[in-house]
């Protein structure tokens, strides 16, 4: 019997077809379960409309070195800032917030940084995360908000190596 040859174009069109519009479904539902990220404008905004909560959180970290259990203290103040999390470095002063709609990620995105005594790189490159792997780079930006304040855009990039 004979068949007739499909060309890679027809083919292409076929499965295009038949499989694009579940694709697209599931790229639209995956796309509307993410949660909500803040962008820079609605952080600066957030951080402009509460710069004296921010500078306070600043000031009583820094008075409160010796308080590990610290955080607890703090709730109010972070809701106040519509922060969900903070991490705080005592020895260099640095504080990262993070901001609410960022703290189920995997990594956030975007962050608050504030840098009393360091100077931000615009462009900064980190190698292997220990999440992810030793192929993962990390690059991270600082906008400058105010004074010692920044925003953190972080991006992770992962290069994936076949064994063959």
């Amino acid at each position: 019997m004979f068949e007739p040859k499909r060309s890679g174009a027809a083919t292409a069109t076929f499965i295009a077809l038949m499989f694009g519009p579940l694709i697209l479904l599931l790229w639209e539902a995956y796309g509307n379960n993410q949660p909500s990220r803040p962008s820079e404008a609605e952080l600066t905004a957030n951080f402009l409309a509460h710069e004296g909560e921010f500078d306070q959180l600043a000031r009583m970290l820094s008075t409160d070195r010796q308080s590990p259990a610290g955080k607890g203290a703090y709730r109010h103040l972070l809701q106040q800032i519509c922060v969900a999390d903070l991490h705080y470095f005592p020895g260099s002063g640095k504080l990262i917030l993070v901001p609410e709609g960022e703290e189920n990620q995997e990594r956030p995105a975007e962050s608050y940084v504030y840098l009393p005594n360091a100077r931000p790189e615009s462009v900064a490159q980190h190698h292997g995360d220990y999440l992810h792997g030793p192929g993962a780079e990390i690059v991270t930006r600082d906008s400058p908000l105010k004074g010692s304040w920044f925003i953190r855009h972080e991006l992770t990039m992962q290069v994936a190596v076949t064994p063959y």
